[in-house]
């Protein structure tokens, strides 16, 4: 109470309590009732500091614990394997643009060539499509992956890509070179830019390990991790949200399935004289090595058992249960916060029309979409610069004022793959509407698809001139005729 409640409460002290106890409750409808510590609230938990401060410790458990669901639960894989599917599909088209179309074939052949395994990976093991599946699935479990730039000199393009996972860093190294912090393995100036990343000099394996790292400049390693706060200078898996529910799905429907072997064990118990010699008669007598008794419940099995004992039999009944309702549900709520439909991550299409299918599609790739241009933006673009670079060294490429235009030859684009149509009759008459309409261009078109209007433009000429050569004819064409 302040001074003036304490003069009010000289002349009337019920006034004084009523201003008092009014004043409290506006207090109280100004405060956020998420901030309450009340007993609803008493065991709600939470950290405060940077992000590093708040991730590094659980990132390791998280990542590992996030990597046992990917090898075991189906929940799981599905998720993975939607965004695995979707973003990347059969891998991302090249188009150069630096003005001359001679050297734009050049480059895409040469570009094309490097892209298989024997010349793209350092290991000779992954092509760049692979490449950039795991770009895209590690990221979600792992919630990092490490692509480190090296220089074969046996090779006729030498530049290659090592693949280096999150175990990899030596996150014990604390300090790096002139005064730089090190976090979670990766050096960082005063403005929290990396500059460099602490490796081990050897693959931490089971059979050998070593405690020795070695510093990489920032410039040789491209790092693929998707940023929730400013201070993060590390990912996180993308899972880290959805694996309890992941989790209880899994082991509800373990649980299920044991429920269901043992509602299906069907047993007969059998008595037999005391006299009958029968070898049966000391079943139950039977123990294990370490003298404990043997119980056994298997499907039809026939028990005998001593005198005295009755005949029963034991027919555990199946117990109806909501499990489909329970998985579906956890089905939504993963794939709501992973940015997907139901639809998605089942595959359950069994309660969808065609405007809720197309619907749910098209949110579908509002999710898919950025990640493509987050992947082109951070990885395509770095990758196809750095070849270019080492193709002309090389002499690969012979461009004489590379230098002088270097933005000029390297202007290209990326076509990431498409989506076919869910009703193709509608949406080819949709489509052909927007073009006749200048609402859209065959260059939007065909990318929709994953595919280059160019090369569209130019097979479709061919076909057209071969027709044209045998004397046939399209079929518009001849209805067009027949109409006449």
């Amino acid at each position: 109470m302040n001074v003036l409640d304490k003069l009010i409460e000289v002349i009337s002290p019920e006034r004084a309590m009523r201003r008092y106890m009014y004043r409290k409750g506006l207090d109280a409808a100004r405060k956020y009732d998420a901030g309450k510590a009340d007993r609803l609230k008493a065991g709600w938990t939470t950290g405060t500091g940077t992000a590093e401060q708040i991730d590094a410790p659980y990132r390791d458990k998280v990542f590992h614990r996030a990597r046992d669901l990917e090898r075991n639960n189906d929940i799981a894989k599905s998720v993975i394997l939607a965004f695995e599917r979707n973003v990347v599909g059969r891998g991302f088209n090249l188009q150069a643009r630096s003005g001359d179309d001679e050297l734009n074939r050049l480059i895409e052949k040469k570009f094309k060539t490097w892209c298989r395994a024997r010349n793209c990976d350092i290991s000779g093991k992954l092509s760049l499509k692979e490449m950039l599946k795991l770009a895209v699935r590690r990221p979600i479990v792992d919630g990092d992956i490490f692509f480190r730039k090296v220089y074969d000199s046996a090779a006729s393009i030498p530049f290659k890509l090592q693949i280096l996972e999150p175990d990899q860093l030596d996150t014990s190294v604390q300090f790096g070179e002139n005064g730089n912090r090190v976090k979670s393995g990766i050096e960082v100036d005063t403005f929290n830019k990396p500059v460099a990343y602490w490796f081990y000099k050897d693959l931490p394996d089971n059979y050998y390990y070593s405690f020795e790292s070695i510093r990489i400049p920032a410039r040789e390693i491209i790092h693929l991790h998707t940023l929730a706060r400013s201070t993060q200078v590390r990912g996180i898996s993308a899972l880290a949200s959805s694996m309890e529910s992941i989790r209880d799905a899994g082991e509800y429907l373990e649980a299920e399935r044991v429920k269901a072997r043992i509602a299906a064990c069907f047993a007969i118990f059998v008595k037999h004289e005391a006299n009958s010699g029968s070898p049966y008669a000391r079943v139950n007598g039977m123990k294990s090595e370490n003298g404990q008794k043997i119980d056994m419940l298997e499907p039809g099995i026939v028990e005998h058992l001593l005198p005295g004992q009755s005949i029963e039999v034991a027919n555990p009944g199946n117990i109806p249960t909501n499990t489909k309702d329970f998985v579906e549900q956890n089905q939504r709520l993963v794939g709501s916060g992973q940015g997907l439909s139901y639809e998605m991550v089942s595959r359950d299409v069994s309660k969808v029309s065609y405007s809720s299918a197309r619907q749910g599609l098209l949110e579908d790739r509002k999710t898919f979409e950025p990640i493509q241009d987050w992947l082109i933006e951070h990885f395509c673009y770095e990758v196809y610069t750095e070849w270019f670079i080492s193709a002309v060294l090389a002499g690969e490429l012979p461009i004489k004022n590379f230098w002088q235009k270097k933005d000029d030859y390297l202007e290209h684009v990326w076509i990431p793959p498409g989506w076919t149509w869910i009703d193709p009759l509608r949406d080819v008459t949709a489509s052909e509407k927007e073009l006749n309409n200048n609402l859209a261009t065959l260059e939007q078109i065909c990318a929709e698809q994953g595919l280059d209007w160019r090369e569209v433009v130019d097979q479709r000429a061919r076909e057209k001139a071969y027709l044209k050569e045998k004397g046939l004819e399209e079929g518009s064409e001849m209805i067009a005729k027949s109409a006449n």
